[in-house]
């Protein structure tokens, strides 16, 4: 049997070590040891380095969402938000802007041709698109003012130059005009009429001031067009090719004006107004001239007005440039703006022309790198806006045929950078889009906050105020005058571009999404929601004035069909939205004519409130869309837009003739307001139609 083992045998006990450690002394370790130990321990670090990695990218995998990979719309939107650069968009300013470019002008051919390169620079099909069509240009003008017992003034019509602003004093700004003013030569007493308005004019007339033969100055002129069509005046409704039919400059249609203006500074309407005399005009006729208080007159102030022009046919020319698309090429989104000026237009329109053109290369750059939007992208550089929208009327009028199939928007940029603070008009069913976008955008006047965020910080409630069809009008101070240049833009206006950015980045994203996205991004339960409160408008100004016999009950039933309509076209939207989440090419033939018949008809739904004849009843057959239109210049002002045009302006006339004595024209007013509302309410039955995709 073995004999157990002593621990004495097996171990030291205490005192044995520390008698070791106290009196033999330790070996003294080789340099081949050292370097052992360091290798050994710098491959620990490693391992406990590699380690902390592997748990960081762990957890940044379990807490932060993936970046979208190549093949998602979403990789691709991010693509082009990064790729946005302000030091091309001031440069695009810059170029754009060096010397006047009225429409017409071998200047103005500059700026197209710029534009046609950069197009083709970026990889896009680029082409001109010219017409002949009729312009005016200042010949003579001038204003001599004559008042008792002082000698005659000859008022300077001009725009004074800016020290240190070599654009303000450029020899080939034009005189001050208005596009189409026809020649005059007469001298009259003066008339002061506010704005102009017909409610102006009213007013003189109950305070006995007869405006027959006088020359009147209204508030807020400025440079523009005083034609009242749209496009080439010689060519209504058809395109003005160089061989088109032509009218007389005589013909009525042509609507150009018969009566000749001039638009003042401010400057040499003072004198004016202190030349006047009569009744002290009411405190909103007062603007903020050094005058103790505005007189009407009529005189004794008088004018010489003298104004000769040339009116001509001349060429005009647009910019046509497009990315085709992979799947449904003949389906267009439509981006454009103007690129005419009636001076330099840094602001109106070319801070709009840069923001297109920095898309145009954005979006040519990602093609290069592999991505394909499903529709066409067609950008379009406008000749001739500023007289009367004509070179895309023109354009419009010669591809109306194929436009009325296949446009399914148009992003329109004009004076987009004006100063801070954002805003934006669209067609209700692009409500959502909008605000998504914008979503995406940081906004470049706060830190933290996007477009969105400072977007309803701006407003009251929790939803940001979206304009309808505008039809005119701008805020800025600069408009339409010599200092809306680039020394004004890089100094005040936006002196980092990083506004001209976010504009850029709003815009390429609705493209993108308007292009790709496989079921149109509209939403007609928005529409129909708006559509319910103009009606209940209508409603509330009918009980108002006691309206006989006129009842709004036709339109409320149209709009509750077309919103369950809406609705159901929303649900298969959704379910066709899902089936495009599919692998490329899974898709059944009969699965993807589905998904065209329904983005059909959500292209489709809006063009149902075209009619024919148009706002006849206010003279505007020209505008055929029955839910939004512009206002009554001669009523409300030139600028803004009104819902239900033709039920306002027949309410308007029959309140207008409540106080005659003839109870047959009452009755007939009446009878007018009622036929409006079955007009608007057949339109939009006909929208539902649409939507529900079915014959009756």
């Amino acid at each position: 049997m073995a004999r157990p083992h002593n621990h004495r045998e097996l171990l030291l006990d205490a005192r044995d070590l520390k008698y070791l450690l106290n009196h033999r002394p330790l070996a003294t370790p080789s340099p081949h040891s050292k370097k052992r130990v360091c290798a050994r321990r710098r491959f620990i670090l490693l391992g406990v380095i590699v380690l902390l990695l592997l748990l960081f990218i762990t957890l940044l995998q379990i807490f932060m969402p993936a970046r979208p990979g190549p093949d998602t719309q979403q990789y691709w939107q991010q693509e082009f938000i990064g790729s946005v650069n302000n030091a091309s968009i001031r440069n695009h300013v810059f170029c754009l802007t060096k010397e006047p470019h009225v429409a017409g002008t071998p200047e103005d051919f500059a700026t197209a041709e710029y534009v046609f390169q950069r197009f083709q620079d970026y990889g896009l099909s680029a082409h001109y698109t010219d017409y002949d069509v009729l312009l005016s240009y200042p010949l003579h003008h001038s204003l001599i003012l004559s008042a008792p017992t002082k000698e005659p003034l000859v008022l300077s019509l001009k725009e004074k130059p800016v020290e240190g602003d070599v654009y303000s004093s450029n020899p080939k700004v034009m005189p001050t005009f208005h596009g189409f003013s026809p020649y005059g030569n007469v001298s009259a007493e003066v008339v002061y009429a506010n704005y102009g308005r017909l409610e102006d004019f009213q007013k003189l007339e109950n305070w006995g001031i007869n405006v027959k033969d006088a020359i009147v100055i209204a508030s807020g002129t400025q440079r523009g067009s005083v034609y009242k069509g749209l496009g080439d005046p010689l060519t209504p409704g058809w395109p003005s090719t160089p061989d088109a039919e032509r009218i007389s400059l005589t013909d009525p249609e042509t609507m150009l004006p018969t009566i000749p203006s001039l638009p003042i500074s401010a400057e040499d309407a003072l004198p004016i107004l202190a030349s006047l005399s009569g009744p002290t005009s009411p405190a909103e006729w007062h603007g903020a001239l050094d005058l103790p208080e505005y007189r009407v007159g009529r005189g004794p102030g008088a004018l010489n007005f003298s104004f000769s022009a040339n009116q001509t046919v001349t060429q005009i020319r647009n910019v046509i440039a497009t990315i085709k698309g992979a799947e449904e090429p003949d389906r267009y989104i439509i981006l454009g703006n103007h690129r005419d000026a009636w001076v330099f237009g840094a602001v109106d329109p070319h801070s709009g022309t840069a923001s297109l053109l920095e898309v145009a290369q954005r979006l040519g750059e990602l093609v290069v790198k592999g991505w394909q939007p499903r529709r066409s992208i067609v950008r379009c550089s406008w000749d001739a806006e500023e007289y009367g929208a004509v070179g895309s009327t023109e354009w419009v009028e010669q591809n109306i045929d194929l436009l009325g199939i296949n446009a399914v928007a148009y992003l329109n940029l004009d004076a987009c950078v004006i100063g801070p603070g954002f805003s934006a008009g669209a067609s209700p069913q692009l409500d959502g889009l909008l605000q998504e976008v914008t979503k995406q955008v940081k906004d470049p006047d706060s830190v933290d906050d996007t477009v969105f965020e400072a977007w309803i910080a701006s407003g009251k409630g929790s939803a940001p105020l979206i304009g309808r069809l505008e039809f005119g009008g701008d805020d800025n101070p600069m408009y339409h005058s010599a200092y809306d240049n680039f020394n004004w833009v890089e100094k005040f206006g936006d002196p980092l571009f990083h506004r001209h950015v976010a504009v850029t980045r709003l815009l390429g994203l609705l493209a993108m999404r308007l292009s790709s996205d496989a079921v149109l991004p509209l939403d007609y339960i928005t529409y129909a929601t708006e559509l319910q409160s103009y009606a209940i408008q209508v409603q509330t100004q009918l009980a108002q004035c006691k309206a006989p016999g006129v009842s709004v009950n036709p339109l409320i039933s149209a709009i509750s069909s077309m919103k369950e309509a809406a609705i159901q076209i929303k649900q298969q939207a959704k379910g066709e939205y899902a089936e495009a989440q599919q692998p490329q090419g899974s898709l059944s033939p009969s699965a993807v004519l589905q998904r065209r018949f329904v983005n059909d008809r959500l292209l489709q739904a809006e063009r149902a409130f075209l009619d024919d004849k148009g706002l006849a009843g206010i003279g505007q057959s020209w505008y055929k869309h029955l839910v939004y239109g512009p206002v009554r210049e001669n009523v409300y002002g030139t600028y803004g837009t009104i819902t239900f045009p033709g039920i306002q302006t027949a309410l308007a006339q029959a309140l207008a003739e409540s106080n005659e004595h003839d109870n047959d024209a009452k009755r007939q007013q009446w009878t007018a307001v009622q036929h409006e509302i079955w007009r608007v309410a057949r339109v939009i039955e006909r929208s539902a139609l649409v939507l529900q995709g079915s014959l009756t």
